[in-house]
């Protein structure tokens, strides 16, 4: 276990030097890997808050339907951030064009699910933090959106 625990932490240190030195063409993408996996991990935290808002929300006014709706614009969201986590992890299957058109894929589901989560007291807040109350959620946008991702 830990010769496991060893080799995870060094693969996670040695990745962006590894895609510098073995992909020279990579470097700039490398060096935005950071920033790449904390955007994917922050829309995955907003997408958690508005899940168990509105999942509280169907608790009390049930709507199988439009539940249903909402589920599966956020396994659209979700899909495309796991896209965008896959396609930026390998060292050997780097693709800037797969992580660019997951965040864009991202960005369009993320933008379904908030329109059809708004009757439900969802809506995106005008700043960078997470409001809520027993009837409204205010989320911020996820960095993939408001930072223009690459």
């Amino acid at each position: 276990m830990k010769l496991r625990a060893i080799f995870t932490i060094f693969t996670l240190t040695m990745l962006p030097a590894v895609l510098v030195t073995a992909l020279p063409g990579c470097a700039a993408f490398a060096a935005s890997l950071p920033a790449i996996i904390a955007a994917i991990i922050d829309g995955a935290q907003v997408l958690d808050a508005i899940e168990k808002f509105v999942n509280a929300y169907f608790v009390t006014h049930p709507d199988p339907v439009a539940q249903a709706k909402v589920n599966e614009a956020m396994v659209k969201c979700r899909s495309a951030l796991n896209i965008a986590l896959r396609s930026a992890q390998g060292a050997k299957n780097v693709d800037e064009q797969k992580v660019d058109q997951a965040f864009n894929d991202f960005k369009a589901a993320y933008l379904e699910l908030i329109t059809l989560c708004r009757p439900y007291g969802v809506r995106p807040s005008g700043n960078a933090k997470l409001q809520a109350s027993p009837t409204a959620l205010e989320v911020p946008e996820p960095l993939i959106i408001t930072r223009g991702m690459r």
